[in-house]
């Protein structure tokens, strides 16, 4: 009996290899290219660069932000409320995310470079 279980095991271990095979391949990068966190966090870049100078400025963080990075910064309105009148303004936002991007901007040149981006937004 346990050799017919061991042969029915091993028959469909056999039968799916190709399948696992293919599996594990599609989830490698291919030869020469980025891993996928990478891949996502170039291509993410690649969108707040709108400039594609290679750096994002304050502008293009702003911009970017609202384009495609919201669901990556989270905050609390609290800690964006200033005046703490339990209201959160354009201009409280903006300070808040100028904060945001100065500490992020680890080098102090005024940009985000990939690195630097990639962390503010958690990637």
């Amino acid at each position: 009996m346990k050799g017919i279980v061991f042969a029915l095991l091993l028959l469909t271990l056999v039968a799916a290899a190709p399948a696992i095979a293919s599996k594990l391949a599609a989830d490698q990068p291919a030869a020469g290219q980025p891993a996928q966190p990478e891949k996502k966090a170039d291509e993410f870049f690649k969108k707040l660069d709108a400039d594609a100078d290679g750096r994002v400025n304050f502008e293009e963080f702003l911009n970017g932000w609202y384009k495609v990075g919201a669901d990556n910064v989270s905050f609390k309105p609290e800690d964006v409320d200033v005046n703490k009148d339990g209201k959160v303004t354009w201009k409280e936002l903006h300070i808040h995310f100028k904060k945001k991007f100065d500490e992020a901007d680890t080098n102090k040149d005024g940009y985000l470079d990939k690195k630097e981006a990639v962390v503010l937004f958690n990637f």
